[in-house]
């Protein structure tokens, strides 16, 4: 019997489209994309609420000949209450005391962290199982824009081995994600070992920029060291600080790279599309690489335009909804998405 029952699933993907998907899994390249949308219940979504925006006004200090509450408001209001926004004002406005505090934010802990970590804990075991039926390709390339450390906890818990970017003196180095891990079998033969590479585009709360200033490299935190982590906070002023950052332009190369590659295939999860650079290497993938299959697993029926738009204008890009408006495709569905799919190839194994 299965893990999951039929009327334990919130949404279910059609026959066809789930032979699909495993089709490409276990031929294709495998990655996946994931952002802020999956943690829900772990961290604060960051959403600025109408009800709230005095906070926020009142949080920055604003003074009346720099941007009256009625302005601020306004402001807000045209945005969509959106905290990018947010972001800009207190960037262009150089208030780093505040700034800093409204990043800290980023990893205030919710009521549900331990049940966003147990699923997140189920998804990555899933995923290895898929893994474990490819007799080539062994490899998963995991694209982030979260900072924080579910997935590294993760794949610690399921006690994989997977590369992080860092060397073992606990240097960033990318060239670390171009080696393929290998073993010599009993003959002599090398074999290629299972392959998860954790890549964070925006940075890590376990990131650090070193203290040599002559060479200054990206390094880990020491465990219980107090932490400033280093990375590229979500306002739309990012692209243009990613370009000025050879580590994160580097990252959206690898980024564009694998999706280039022939027979790739990626599953964006708990991500908007909203990141204007993520965005448009997406689209560029799309109409370049057209062996490409975009699999976007949307958290409910309705999407925002961006996302609209790719699932209109691109025959690879395929939106997997709920198949009604109370249904929701959170986490803990999804892992049950990737559960379903470890179990059909297991039939078709048979």
């Amino acid at each position: 019997m299965s893990e999951f029952s039929e009327n334990e699933h919130v949404a279910r993907v059609e026959k066809t489209q789930l032979d699909n998907i495993l089709k490409i899994m276990e031929s294709g390249n495998i990655n996946f994309l994931i952002g802020a949308g999956l943690s829900v219940g772990a961290y604060d979504t960051l959403a600025i609420k109408e009800d709230n925006i005095d906070n926020y006004f009142n949080n920055v200090d604003f003074k009346d000949d720099e941007l009256t509450k009625d302005d601020f408001c306004k402001y807000m209001k045209k945005n969509e209450y959106n905290y990018e926004k947010y972001i800009d004002i207190l960037k262009e406005d150089k208030r780093e005391t505040k700034f800093k505090e409204f990043k800290n934010l980023f990893f205030t802990e919710e009521n549900d962290y331990k049940k966003v970590e147990k699923n997140y804990f189920n998804l990555i075991m899933n995923i290895k199982k898929v893994l474990k039926l490819k007799e080539d390709k062994k490899e998963v390339n995991i694209f982030t824009t979260n900072y924080d450390m579910l997935l590294n906890d993760s794949f610690k818990e399921n006690g994989i081995n997977y590369n992080d970017g860092f060397t073992i003196d606990k240097t960033f180095d990318i060239d670390t994600y171009l080696v393929i891990p290998t073993i010599e079998d009993i003959n002599g033969n090398l074999e290629m070992l299972d392959n998860f590479n954790l890549i964070k585009l925006h940075g890590s709360k376990d990131w650090k920029i070193s203290d040599d200033k002559v060479d200054e490299q990206i390094i880990k935190f020491i465990d219980n060291e107090e932490k400033d982590f280093i990375g590229i906070m979500p306002s739309h002023q990012k692209y243009q600080e990613i370009l000025f950052s050879h580590t994160y332009y580097e990252l959206l190369n690898l980024f564009s790279s694998k999706l280039l590659r022939s027979n790739s295939v990626l599953f964006v999860l708990g991500f908007s599309f909203r990141d204007q650079h993520i965005l448009k290497l997406v689209e560029k993938a799309l109409r370049r690489n057209r062996t490409l299959q975009v699999y976007c697993i949307s958290y409910g029926r309705k999407v925002n335009d961006e996302t609209e738009y790719l699932n209109k204008e691109y025959s690879n890009f395929r939106l997997i909804r709920p198949n009604t408006d109370t249904k929701k495709y959170n986490l803990e569905n999804i892992t049950k998405l990737f559960y379903e799919i470890h179990n059909n190839i297991n039939k078709l194994e048979d």
